[in-house]
């Protein structure tokens, strides 16, 4: 099985960000909770406020989108082009991906790239908290362990140092810049 990370390694960008200007851009009195979001952020900066509870925070924008399936819908068929052309040509049937971005937002994608395993944080769009563990760092390990006990993987592919627990699981493991594989630094 080879491991993949979502945002910035198999998508251009980061679909958490995207995906809230794509509503913004729908719903422009998301605006209204600006103020809050500032605030939190302020809070988070000062170490007041965990990463946890300012992304349920920052997710409350959803409260605004009428019908959020069906915009995630939307936005993946505009922004499905943004994948990057190297996963295609090292794609597997037993890919897993394994995110940090909410399952709801990541599981529609993974699907039209035909992705059957996917892990991410289980963000509820309805109450915008998380029903378990964000799929972060040593979360991800720990996500990949619970739903996939025996999996050896094979290879790891991230563009951030935050995996390094997944990266130290794999034979071996790649850094991604955008359309650049390097080997993980050790």
């Amino acid at each position: 099985m080879n491991a993949y990370d979502f945002d910035k390694t198999i998508y251009r960008y980061d679909c958490t960000l995207t995906f809230y200007r794509w509503c913004f851009t729908h719903y422009p009195r998301i605006c209204l909770r600006w103020p809050a979001l500032a605030w939190n952020t302020i809070l988070k900066a000062a170490g007041r406020l965990s990463k946890h509870v300012y992304m349920e925070r920052f997710y409350r924008y959803l409260h605004d989108v009428p019908d959020v399936a069906a915009e995630v819908g939307r936005f993946w068929d505009e922004h499905e082009k943004y994948m990057h052309s190297w996963y295609k040509s090292a794609q597997r049937p037993d890919d897993l991906l394994i995110s940090a971005s909410p399952y709801f937002l990541v599981k529609p994608i993974a699907e039209r790239l035909g992705i059957r395993n996917v892990l991410a944080s289980p963000l509820n769009p309805k109450t915008c908290m998380y029903e378990g563990e964000r799929c972060h760092g040593e979360g991800k390990v720990r996500a990949l362990r619970k739903a996939f006990p025996e999996a050896s993987i094979e290879a790891f592919y991230s563009d951030s140092m935050s995996d390094s627990p997944m990266a130290k699981l794999a034979k071996k493991a790649y850094l991604v810049h955008h359309e650049t594989l390097t080997d993980w630094p050790h």
